[in-house]
């Protein structure tokens, strides 16, 4: 170095710092603040390269940094990066602040980086986005939809779901503090509405009847006459005089309440019916024919036989009665004879008697209960001109002398119900007679005896 400066401190090659460049980077190593500038990296001013330069003074070069400008004492990653540069989700919080770094690309944050798919203000699991119930209390379990018991009223009454005794209640209808309307509450719990319930406190563990009531909650004074028979439903003397085998050792009384209301629904039904025909011209005007005369304690007895005649087909040893209802079907709504007061026209419906084939040993099942007591008519006399009964356990030879044949019917039971005002039969309903119809016609006079011995009983019964 030729031209040295004089009093310039020298190498053994007698060069000065200010006239080397060691890494030849065209500054002298005395001004290079970067000596060792790898030859092919572009120093700036000071001699540095970008590989050399750390701005940001993190410990991560300008040339990898790919945040030059991290605040002092910031911790970086291998990029140069604080968290406080880092924005992972792309959108606009940092990592920093982001209190949800994964918000899916394209969705609007808050101020903590948070879209509405990601929050969960009430910390039940369930986004808020997704929450029906953005206000769950703390610990409660909640649904998909973000709601717990607490807060859901599947009905909208008012209730929640969690307090509602009665959680499908119909719209519109009001209820009480419990979630229950009149039409829902069952407040005894017997299975019955309150509403629907004639006995809405019956005590627990009591089988009720489909009123809702407990056999003990429904006193026999309260029930109704038709539910107690004392007499045994065949008077001395009378029509169907002897008690069938079938009920022998047996007694009639007191039905269950629950088959008190059976019986009743069923009286309904066949009143409701036979009331088309209150008088014998109704009866006959509608198609129905005497089979039997009017006949002391029975009236009359009327039936609709359609197009059925005792023809060659007819086997009156086992009888059938094809077009009729006089089969093996027992109707309670509709009793196979009318009964009225006299042979006129003008004769009134006074009771009814049903008619049902089964055999000879086993009555109908019938009415609700056991005090439908069932006769039969071994052999009546019919008459082949018009099918009316004039005889019963008469000889063929007598039979035959009126023109008539004897049918066969042991197969056949009947039972009469006198249900008819006035024509009502207290002492026993399902009597086979009537005390007022008398021989000469039915009794009027409200204050003759027979009225009394209907509805108390008397000689003329088998008590």
């Amino acid at each position: 170095c030729e031209a040295t400066l004089p009093g310039a401190m020298v190498d053994e090659a007698g060069c000065a710092a200010t006239q080397l460049d060691g890494d030849d980077d065209g500054l002298s190593d005395a001004v290079d603040a970067c000596a060792t500038t790898p030859a092919d990296e572009i120093p700036d001013e000071s001699g540095c390269s970008a590989s050399q330069r750390d701005g940001d003074d993190d410990g991560v070069s300008e040339a990898s940094d790919q945040c030059p400008d991290t605040v002092v004492g910031e911790t970086v990653d291998e990029n140069g990066c604080s968290d406080t540069q880092l924005d992972g989700d792309d959108d606009g919080v940092s990592d920093a602040d982001d209190d949800c770094p994964s918000t899916p690309e394209g969705e609007v944050v808050d101020e903590v980086g948070c879209s509405p798919t990601q929050l969960d203000g009430d910390g039940d699991g369930v986004s808020d986005s997704m929450d029906d119930c953005l206000s769950t209390p703390a610990g409660e379990a909640v649904d998909g939809n973000g709601c717990s018991s607490t807060q859901l009223d599947g009905d909208g009454d008012g209730v929640s779901d969690a307090d509602d005794d009665c959680s499908s209640t119909p719209a519109g209808e009001v209820v009480d503090e419990t979630g229950c309307s009149p039409t829902e509450k069952d407040s005894d719990g017997d299975g019955f509405i309150d509403i629907e319930d004639a006995c809405p406190n019956t005590p627990a563990g009591e089988t009720v009847a489909s009123d809702g009531c407990a056999e003990v909650e429904v006193d026999q004074s309260l029930r109704p006459w038709w539910c107690n028979s004392s007499g045994t439903g065949h008077g001395s003397g009378q029509h169907g005089m002897m008690v069938d085998p079938a009920y022998q050792n047996m007694t009639k009384g007191n039905l269950s309440w629950q088959d008190c209301l059976t019986l009743s629904a069923q009286f309904e039904a066949a009143i409701n019916w036979a009331m088309q025909w209150p008088t014998l011209g109704d009866a006959e005007e509608a198609g129905f024919i005497m089979s039997v005369d009017y006949v002391e304690g029975m009236g009359t007895h009327h039936v609709m036989l359609g197009n059925f005649s005792m023809d060659e087909a007819f086997d009156p040893l086992d009888p059938e009665f094809p077009g009729t209802s006089m089969d093996g079907v027992f109707e309670f709504d509709r009793p196979e004879f009318l009964m009225y007061s006299g042979n006129t026209a003008d004769s009134e419906l006074v009771g009814f008697a049903w008619y049902v084939k089964t055999n000879s040993t086993s009555p109908p099942e019938g009415f609700a209960g056991d005090n439908d007591w069932w006769h039969r008519h071994s052999v009546l006399c019919f008459l082949n001109s018009n099918n009316r009964v004039v005889g019963e356990d008469i000889t063929d030879e007598q039979c035959e002398s009126v023109d008539g044949v004897n049918v066969h019917l042991g197969d056949y039971w009947m039972a009469h119900a006198w249900i008819i005002e006035p024509w009502l039969q207290h002492y026993d309903v399902f009597a086979n007679h009537h005390p007022c119809l008398k021989e000469n016609g039915p009794e009027t006079d409200t204050e003759d005896s027979c009225w009394h011995e209907a509805m108390h009983g008397g000689m003329a019964h088998d008590g």
